[in-house]
């Protein structure tokens, strides 16, 4: 289902079958700037993309079986690098390349709420299993 979620500290939610949730921790060297850890152990393979000021593509990190070093981290972002509101699209990565991906939801994050914090997501449960579609 696409949707917009609005997420904040230790927010719950849940994208194709799995529960999430979200941690924020202190980022102490830096307060002008936010990151994003996305759970790489993924039960499918899922792209996620931080969208800046004017609906610019920042960063696209995968995770699941299409990741890679270093798995499920995105970089270091400025808070003058987005508008009031961080978005971050998620998709499900099809297992064939000629399939285009598919958007499973779209959350948001208070500029400056995230400030200055790290931001973890991460699998809290695999609630419908059936509804992963195909395992790897």
């Amino acid at each position: 289902m696409n949707s917009v979620k609005d997420l904040s500290l230790m927010t719950s939610f849940i994208i194709d079958g799995c529960m999430y949730e979200t941690v924020m921790t202190a980022l102490h060297y830096s307060a002008d700037y936010v990151q994003f850890i996305f759970p790489f152990e993924s039960p499918i393979s899922m792209k996620f993309e931080i969208i800046g000021k004017d609906n610019t593509l920042l960063q696209s990190v995968n995770t699941g079986a299409m990741s890679s070093m270093p798995i499920g981290q995105s970089k270091m972002f400025n808070k003058n690098e987005f508008g009031s509101y961080i978005t971050i699209r998620v998709y499900k990565v099809l297992p064939t390349q000629n399939q285009p991906n598919v958007l499973l939801d779209n959350l948001i994050i208070k500029t400056s709420r995230a400030t200055g914090h790290r931001i973890v997501f991460y699998i809290v449960t695999n609630i419908y299993p059936q509804s992963i579609g195909y395992t790897h």
